[in-house]
């Protein structure tokens, strides 16, 4: 594919350039780039390289313990827990790494019904849950009122001591059109993986079917934000490309998504 289709915050060249770097940082640019950590100042592509080439254990400490200060004084100790909920292993892709691939006879093709949507809902509030991300595989025709329909059934349930509070979705890209569809049933965020933003890795595992639109895939957080959504979630699935490329990848993204409109991603899922 010819640079010129890629988005235009998207670098690759500036992303080779930074891994050119080999030598780990010493001891001064050690000191200057995590003073400048815990002045909550965003490091770039070449300081995060830096950091990636220290290979002494105790450097290694000191990056940990810098990068805990700093996680103390944005979120502290609190943690905040969501489960999982599989509505459907259906999908229209084919994706060589998961078993809910369009083309994999040998699974038992499954729609969760209403009344089992309440159930697992209940179970779910029971464990003491609050926060719900639907989960599935890349739905045929892309049908977001199904996943709408679920939205708004798991907030209507209640145990009389617990009830869940947001249903983020999880998936593939959207028009601007069925994002609406999501956010009119109260959707929380929206979560889009890239998984790799490697093209060959990407392209290499992402066979057929929807999720095989890379660059449709590079855009739908812009086409989320631009609909309204409030948040929108990103991640990787690590060991599908190469990871130091796919982390600065994801820093870029997240920093355009910053600059175009005011928010970044709140959450960032790493996988593997």
């Amino acid at each position: 594919m010819s640079v010129e289709s890629l988005p235009r915050w998207f670098s690759v060249a500036a992303i080779e350039r930074a891994l050119d770097r080999q030598d780990a940082p010493d001891a001064i640019e050690l000191r200057d780039i995590l003073d400048k950590s815990m002045q909550m100042v965003p490091l770039d592509a070449d300081e995060i390289v830096a950091l990636m080439r220290v290979d002494d254990p105790v450097e290694h400490e000191r990056i940990l313990a810098v990068a805990d200060e700093v996680k103390q004084r944005v979120y502290g100790d609190r943690m905040v827990l969501s489960a999982p909920l599989h509505l459907s292993n259906h999908c229209g892709s084919e994706c060589l790494y998961c078993a809910n691939r369009k083309g994999n006879g040998l699974i038992e093709r499954k729609y969760m019904t209403s009344p089992e949507m309440r159930e697992a809902a209940l179970r779910l509030i029971r464990q003491g849950h609050k926060r719900i991300f639907l989960v599935s595989g890349q739905l045929p025709n892309a049908d977001v009122e199904y996943l709408a329909e679920a939205i708004s059934i798991l907030y209507t349930v209640f145990d009389g001591v617990g009830e869940i509070h947001s249903v983020n979705v999880n998936v593939g890209p959207l028009e601007s059109a069925q994002y609406e569809t999501l956010l009119d049933a109260y959707v929380g965020t929206i979560l889009i993986y890239q998984d790799t933003y490697h093209e060959a890795s990407y392209r290499a595992a992402h066979v057929a079917g929807p999720k095989s639109d890379y660059v449709k895939r590079l855009e739908a957080p812009d086409t989320a934000f631009a609909a309204g959504v409030p948040d929108v979630g990103m991640g990787l699935l690590l060991g599908l490309g190469p990871w130091r490329f796919d982390l600065l990848a994801l820093i870029q993204h997240a920093a355009h998504l910053e600059r175009v409109y005011g928010m970044g991603c709140r959450t960032v899922s790493l996988h593997r």
